[in-house]
């Protein structure tokens, strides 16, 4: 009896003390995904050739990794339209540029040449 309540309470001891670890992939703010996915991977429990991460850590970080994602979706919008308002303000720009300078062109050849009865001199 004794042997079965020492191997209940290894096997919980176990399963806190060496799951736990893998939690670090969830601090701070500062870490990239791949930095994430690292610290995960190495604080995770080996069991023969596989890695055991605990459910509630491995959707932790999903869900941070959604939100890096979804951040990064944002700022991507925000500057595509940032380029496209600029686009068209250079487009206006130049047109009005253009029509500056044909008002130019036309003041210039009024101020060279004069005109007698249609002609152009």
């Amino acid at each position: 009896m004794k042997t079965i309540v020492m191997m209940a309470l290894s096997c919980a001891w176990l399963t806190t003390a060496l799951g736990q670890p893998a939690a670090i992939a969830l601090e701070g703010n500062t870490q990239t995904p791949q930095e994430r996915f690292l610290l995960l991977k190495l604080n995770s429990v080996t069991y023969q050739d596989y890695k055991v991460v605990h459910e509630a850590t491995l959707n932790r970080v999903w869900d941070i990794l959604n939100d890096s994602l979804k951040k990064r979706d944002r700022q991507l919008s925000e500057a595509t339209g940032k380029v496209t308002q600029l686009q068209n303000e250079v487009t206006f720009v130049r047109a009005e540029l253009k029509a500056k300078e044909s008002s130019m062109a036309e003041i210039k050849f009024d101020s060279t040449h004069v005109s007698v009865m249609g002609i152009n001199f």
